[in-house]
């Protein structure tokens, strides 16, 4: 999971702005803001996906890296990606339903990434509701 947790200027996307990658596949759902930034943040995503684990990448946006990139947006972003340990199709199945159909929802993680929930709606799926 890919998250924006920080934009400046003129960044294409803003603070919240989400995709999911998958090691093989790439990009399943969702954007952070297209370009040379999502396909560098695709690429950054498969890498961590192999070693398991999750990191923060800043990827600065200013007026003359954008136009090498071909990318009309500057600014910069904060970028966490977080690994999640797949363990779940029905927890994935309600996260890019979620994204995709625009509905709130929450994602919740055990602090180790290994076991994965998601609550929309009031339902819990993949994992037992945190007391």
């Amino acid at each position: 999971l890919v998250t924006l947790t920080n934009d400046s200027e003129n960044a294409p996307r803003g603070i919240g702005a989400a995709m999911i990658v998958d090691e093989t596949a790439g990009l399943i759902g969702g954007t952070i803001g297209g370009g040379m930034l999502e396909y560098e943040a695709i690429n950054e995503a498969k890498q961590l996906l192999q070693a398991q684990r999750g990191q923060f990448h800043h990827y600065g946006l200013t007026k003359n890296a954008s136009s090498q990139l071909g990318m009309v947006c500057g600014g910069a972003v904060d970028a966490l990606f977080t690994y999640i340990a797949p363990d779940s199709q029905d927890t994935w199945d309600a996260v890019l339903d979620s994204m995709l159909n625009h509905k709130t929802g929450w994602l919740v993680l055990s602090l180790d990434g290994l076991q994965a929930g998601f609550l929309c709606g009031g339902v819990m799926t993949g994992m037992e509701t945190p007391t």
